[in-house]
Protein backbone atom coordinates (compact mmCIF):
# COMPACT_ATOMS: atom_id res chain seq x y z
CA UNK A 1 0.00 0.00 0.00
CA UNK A 2 1.97 2.97 -1.25
CA UNK A 3 1.51 6.56 -0.17
CA UNK A 4 -0.73 7.75 2.65
CA UNK A 5 -3.01 5.22 4.27
CA UNK A 6 -6.79 5.54 3.91
CA UNK A 7 -9.61 4.28 6.17
CA UNK A 8 -10.21 1.33 3.87
CA UNK A 9 -6.66 0.13 4.59
CA UNK A 10 -7.69 -0.72 8.16
CA UNK A 11 -10.17 -3.04 9.81
CA UNK A 12 -11.13 -4.21 13.33
CA UNK A 13 -9.46 -7.54 12.56
CA UNK A 14 -6.18 -5.86 11.60
CA UNK A 15 -6.27 -3.75 14.78
CA UNK A 16 -6.89 -6.88 16.86
CA UNK A 17 -3.96 -8.57 15.16
CA UNK A 18 -1.79 -5.61 16.16
CA UNK A 19 -2.83 -6.21 19.78
CA UNK A 20 -2.00 -9.89 19.40
CA UNK A 21 1.44 -9.16 17.94
CA UNK A 22 2.17 -6.65 20.70
CA UNK A 23 1.07 -9.08 23.43
CA UNK A 24 3.14 -11.86 21.84
CA UNK A 25 6.22 -9.63 21.84
CA UNK A 26 5.83 -8.19 25.34
CA UNK A 27 5.07 -11.60 26.83
CA UNK A 28 8.72 -12.51 26.34
CA UNK A 29 10.28 -9.34 27.75
CA UNK A 30 9.65 -9.95 31.45
CA UNK A 31 10.40 -6.94 33.65
CA UNK A 32 11.87 -5.07 30.68
CA UNK A 33 8.30 -4.20 29.65
CA UNK A 34 8.45 -1.48 32.33
CA UNK A 35 10.99 0.32 30.15
CA UNK A 36 8.81 0.27 27.03
CA UNK A 37 5.86 2.55 26.21
CA UNK A 38 3.43 2.22 23.32
CA UNK A 39 3.19 5.56 21.50
CA UNK A 40 1.80 4.86 18.04
CA UNK A 41 -0.78 2.70 16.34
CA UNK A 42 -2.89 1.43 19.22
CA UNK A 43 -3.03 4.33 21.77
CA UNK A 44 -6.32 5.80 20.40
CA UNK A 45 -7.89 2.36 20.75
CA UNK A 46 -6.71 2.12 24.37
CA UNK A 47 -7.55 5.72 25.25
CA UNK A 48 -11.14 5.34 24.09
CA UNK A 49 -11.68 2.38 26.43
CA UNK A 50 -12.36 4.87 29.24
CA UNK A 51 -15.04 6.79 27.34
CA UNK A 52 -18.71 6.10 28.07
CA UNK A 53 -19.81 6.12 24.43
CA UNK A 54 -16.70 6.23 22.24
CA UNK A 55 -16.75 6.33 18.48
CA UNK A 56 -15.21 3.47 16.54
CA UNK A 57 -11.55 4.04 15.80
CA UNK A 58 -10.47 3.52 12.20
CA UNK A 59 -7.73 1.18 13.38
CA UNK A 60 -4.04 0.57 12.74
CA UNK A 61 -1.61 -1.79 11.12
CA UNK A 62 1.52 -0.93 13.07
CA UNK A 63 2.87 -0.64 16.61
CA UNK A 64 5.34 2.07 17.71
CA UNK A 65 7.32 1.46 20.92
CA UNK A 66 9.60 3.90 22.75
CA UNK A 67 12.51 2.33 24.67
CA UNK A 68 14.07 4.21 27.55
CA UNK A 69 17.78 4.95 27.58
CA UNK A 70 18.56 2.59 30.48
CA UNK A 71 17.16 -0.33 28.50
CA UNK A 72 19.13 0.60 25.39
CA UNK A 73 22.37 0.79 27.39
CA UNK A 74 21.80 -2.57 29.10
CA UNK A 75 23.36 -5.41 27.12
CA UNK A 76 21.17 -8.01 28.82
CA UNK A 77 18.01 -6.10 27.90
CA UNK A 78 19.18 -5.56 24.34
CA UNK A 79 19.97 -9.24 23.93
CA UNK A 80 16.60 -10.21 25.44
CA UNK A 81 14.66 -8.02 23.01
CA UNK A 82 16.48 -9.32 19.97
CA UNK A 83 16.24 -12.93 21.12
CA UNK A 84 12.48 -12.62 21.68
CA UNK A 85 11.96 -10.94 18.30
CA UNK A 86 13.67 -13.77 16.48
CA UNK A 87 12.19 -16.57 18.59
CA UNK A 88 8.64 -15.31 18.07
CA UNK A 89 9.14 -14.97 14.31
CA UNK A 90 9.42 -11.22 13.95
CA UNK A 91 11.65 -10.31 11.03
CA UNK A 92 13.73 -7.19 10.35
CA UNK A 93 12.41 -5.10 7.48
CA UNK A 94 15.88 -4.25 6.21
CA UNK A 95 18.07 -6.99 4.82
CA UNK A 96 21.49 -7.08 6.40
CA UNK A 97 22.77 -4.58 8.92
CA UNK A 98 20.55 -3.33 11.73
CA UNK A 99 16.81 -2.62 11.68
CA UNK A 100 14.55 -0.39 13.76
CA UNK A 101 11.49 -1.65 11.91
CA UNK A 102 10.43 -5.28 12.26
CA UNK A 103 7.38 -7.12 11.01
CA UNK A 104 5.22 -10.05 12.01
CA UNK A 105 3.03 -12.08 9.69
CA UNK A 106 -0.41 -12.35 11.30
CA UNK A 107 -2.56 -15.46 10.81
CA UNK A 108 -4.61 -13.51 8.25
CA UNK A 109 -1.49 -13.00 6.16
CA UNK A 110 -1.28 -9.26 6.91
CA UNK A 111 2.10 -7.91 7.95
CA UNK A 112 2.17 -6.06 11.29
CA UNK A 113 4.99 -3.54 11.57
CA UNK A 114 6.79 -2.87 14.85
CA UNK A 115 8.88 0.31 15.13
CA UNK A 116 11.47 0.76 17.89
CA UNK A 117 12.00 4.40 18.87
CA UNK A 118 14.05 6.31 21.44
CA UNK A 119 14.82 9.86 22.55
CA UNK A 120 18.61 10.07 22.41
CA UNK A 121 20.23 13.13 23.98
CA UNK A 122 22.39 15.09 21.59
CA UNK A 123 20.83 13.59 18.48
CA UNK A 124 18.67 15.77 16.25
CA UNK A 125 15.86 14.67 13.98
CA UNK A 126 14.52 11.25 13.09
CA UNK A 127 17.67 9.26 12.41
CA UNK A 128 18.46 5.58 12.84
CA UNK A 129 20.87 4.83 15.67
CA UNK A 130 22.61 1.49 15.99
CA UNK A 131 22.80 0.04 19.46
CA UNK A 132 25.44 -2.19 20.60
CA UNK A 133 27.79 -3.27 17.87
CA UNK A 134 26.53 -6.83 17.59
CA UNK A 135 23.08 -8.03 16.62
CA UNK A 136 20.36 -6.72 14.33
CA UNK A 137 18.34 -4.30 16.48
CA UNK A 138 18.46 -0.52 16.02
CA UNK A 139 16.24 2.37 17.14
CA UNK A 140 15.00 5.48 15.38
CA UNK A 141 15.67 8.68 17.28
CA UNK A 142 12.45 10.64 17.83
CA UNK A 143 13.16 13.87 19.72
CA UNK A 144 10.93 14.42 22.77
CA UNK A 145 9.49 10.90 22.68
CA UNK A 146 10.73 10.39 26.26
CA UNK A 147 7.80 12.56 27.39
CA UNK A 148 5.74 9.37 27.53
CA UNK A 149 7.73 8.01 30.47
CA UNK A 150 6.20 10.82 32.53
CA UNK A 151 2.86 10.90 30.72
CA UNK A 152 1.54 7.36 30.44
CA UNK A 153 -1.26 5.05 31.51
CA UNK A 154 -1.42 1.30 31.95
CA UNK A 155 -4.15 -0.96 30.61
CA UNK A 156 -4.60 -4.66 31.19
CA UNK A 157 -5.70 -6.29 27.96
CA UNK A 158 -6.71 -9.85 27.20
CA UNK A 159 -6.07 -11.18 23.71
CA UNK A 160 -5.69 -14.51 21.98
CA UNK A 161 -2.12 -15.05 20.88
CA UNK A 162 -1.55 -15.82 17.19
CA UNK A 163 -1.50 -19.35 15.84
CA UNK A 164 -3.71 -20.87 18.55
CA UNK A 165 -1.39 -19.67 21.30
CA UNK A 166 -4.26 -19.32 23.77
CA UNK A 167 -5.44 -16.26 25.67
CA UNK A 168 -3.12 -14.04 27.66
CA UNK A 169 -3.61 -11.08 29.98
CA UNK A 170 -0.88 -8.48 29.80
CA UNK A 171 -0.30 -4.93 31.00
CA UNK A 172 0.35 -2.36 28.27
CA UNK A 173 2.03 0.95 29.15
CA UNK A 174 0.88 3.55 26.63
CA UNK A 175 1.02 7.31 26.09
CA UNK A 176 -1.68 9.22 27.97
CA UNK A 177 -3.66 12.01 26.34
CA UNK A 178 -0.91 14.58 26.95
CA UNK A 179 1.96 12.41 25.75
CA UNK A 180 0.01 11.15 22.74
CA UNK A 181 -1.22 14.62 21.75
CA UNK A 182 2.25 16.17 21.97
CA UNK A 183 3.88 13.48 19.85
CA UNK A 184 0.99 13.35 17.39
CA UNK A 185 1.04 17.07 16.63
CA UNK A 186 4.83 16.89 16.22
CA UNK A 187 4.34 14.01 13.77
CA UNK A 188 1.63 15.86 11.88
CA UNK A 189 3.76 18.96 11.53
CA UNK A 190 6.76 16.90 10.41
CA UNK A 191 5.07 14.73 7.79
CA UNK A 192 1.61 16.24 7.22
CA UNK A 193 -0.22 12.92 7.07
CA UNK A 194 -3.99 13.14 7.33
CA UNK A 195 -4.24 10.11 9.63
CA UNK A 196 -2.13 11.96 12.22
CA UNK A 197 -4.66 14.80 12.24
CA UNK A 198 -7.52 12.31 12.50
CA UNK A 199 -5.85 10.37 15.32
CA UNK A 200 -5.21 13.58 17.23
CA UNK A 201 -8.78 14.86 17.17
CA UNK A 202 -10.24 11.36 17.63
CA UNK A 203 -8.27 10.86 20.82
CA UNK A 204 -9.19 14.26 22.25
CA UNK A 205 -12.86 13.54 21.56
CA UNK A 206 -12.86 9.95 22.80
CA UNK A 207 -10.38 9.65 25.67
CA UNK A 208 -13.09 9.73 28.34
CA UNK A 209 -12.03 13.14 29.68
CA UNK A 210 -13.82 16.47 29.42
CA UNK A 211 -12.11 19.46 27.84
CA UNK A 212 -11.45 21.02 31.29
CA UNK A 213 -9.94 17.74 32.49
CA UNK A 214 -7.64 17.51 29.47
CA UNK A 215 -6.70 21.16 29.94
CA UNK A 216 -5.79 20.56 33.58
CA UNK A 217 -3.43 17.77 32.54
CA UNK A 218 -1.74 20.06 30.04
CA UNK A 219 -1.35 22.80 32.64
CA UNK A 220 0.42 20.28 34.88
CA UNK A 221 2.68 19.30 31.96
CA UNK A 222 3.52 22.97 31.39
CA UNK A 223 4.86 23.08 34.95
CA UNK A 224 6.90 19.89 34.63
CA UNK A 225 10.19 18.95 33.02
CA UNK A 226 8.58 18.65 29.58
CA UNK A 227 7.19 22.18 29.70
CA UNK A 228 9.12 23.39 26.66
CA UNK A 229 7.98 20.69 24.27
CA UNK A 230 4.44 20.77 25.72
CA UNK A 231 4.21 24.52 25.15
CA UNK A 232 5.66 24.17 21.68
CA UNK A 233 3.16 21.45 20.83
CA UNK A 234 0.26 23.64 21.94
CA UNK A 235 1.58 26.40 19.70
CA UNK A 236 1.64 23.99 16.76
CA UNK A 237 -1.93 22.91 17.54
CA UNK A 238 -3.01 26.56 17.51
CA UNK A 239 -1.25 27.18 14.19
CA UNK A 240 -2.68 24.06 12.55
CA UNK A 241 -6.22 23.86 13.99
CA UNK A 242 -7.38 27.01 15.77
CA UNK A 243 -8.78 30.43 14.89
CA UNK A 244 -6.30 33.19 14.17
CA UNK A 245 -6.54 36.80 13.12
CA UNK A 246 -7.96 36.94 9.63
CA UNK A 247 -8.75 33.23 9.29
CA UNK A 248 -11.15 30.82 10.95
CA UNK A 249 -9.62 27.64 12.36
CA UNK A 250 -11.68 25.33 10.16
CA UNK A 251 -9.85 26.72 7.12
CA UNK A 252 -6.49 25.51 8.42
CA UNK A 253 -4.67 22.39 7.30
CA UNK A 254 -5.39 20.39 10.48
CA UNK A 255 -9.20 20.28 10.31
CA UNK A 256 -9.09 19.91 6.52
CA UNK A 257 -6.69 16.95 6.75
CA UNK A 258 -8.70 15.22 9.49
CA UNK A 259 -12.01 15.67 7.68
CA UNK A 260 -10.44 14.61 4.41
CA UNK A 261 -9.17 11.38 5.97
CA UNK A 262 -12.70 10.64 7.22
CA UNK A 263 -13.87 10.48 3.60
CA UNK A 264 -16.86 12.79 3.94
CA UNK A 265 -18.43 12.81 0.49
CA UNK A 266 -20.32 16.09 0.50
CA UNK A 267 -18.52 19.40 0.88
CA UNK A 268 -21.15 20.70 3.30
CA UNK A 269 -20.58 17.74 5.62
CA UNK A 270 -16.83 18.15 5.34
CA UNK A 271 -16.95 21.85 6.22
CA UNK A 272 -19.27 21.11 9.14
CA UNK A 273 -16.80 18.53 10.44
CA UNK A 274 -13.91 20.96 10.01
CA UNK A 275 -15.81 23.60 11.98
CA UNK A 276 -16.44 21.09 14.76
CA UNK A 277 -12.76 20.05 14.90
CA UNK A 278 -11.63 23.68 15.05
CA UNK A 279 -14.22 24.34 17.76
CA UNK A 280 -12.83 21.52 19.91
CA UNK A 281 -9.30 22.87 19.51
CA UNK A 282 -10.35 26.46 20.20
CA UNK A 283 -12.13 25.39 23.38
CA UNK A 284 -9.21 23.28 24.60
CA UNK A 285 -6.57 25.92 23.94
CA UNK A 286 -8.65 28.65 25.56
CA UNK A 287 -9.23 26.45 28.61
CA UNK A 288 -5.52 25.73 28.91
CA UNK A 289 -4.63 29.44 28.62
CA UNK A 290 -7.17 30.43 31.25
CA UNK A 291 -6.05 27.75 33.69
CA UNK A 292 -2.38 28.47 33.09
CA UNK A 293 -2.98 32.17 33.84
CA UNK A 294 -4.83 31.32 37.06
CA UNK A 295 -2.02 29.02 38.13
CA UNK A 296 0.63 31.64 37.35
CA UNK A 297 -1.29 34.30 39.30
CA UNK A 298 -1.66 31.97 42.28
CA UNK A 299 2.09 31.37 42.34
CA UNK A 300 2.93 35.10 42.26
Amino acid sequence: MAGEKAPEDYSPKLTEECKQALALLLSGFGDWTKSIVLVGGLPPELLKAKAAKPQEYVGTGDVDLVLNLELIADMEAYSTIERVLIAKEFRPLSEGGKAWQWEFKAPSGMMIRIDFLADLAGEEGAKVITIPEHGKLAVCNIPHSSIVFDHLETAAIEVELPNDGGYIKIDIRYADIVGFTVLKILAFRNRGEAKDAHGLIFSLENCGLTIPEIAERFVSALQGRHSEVSGGALGMMADSFADEEGRAGYENHGPAAAAGFERLVYREARILRQRHIAGVMNELLQEINQRAELTANALN
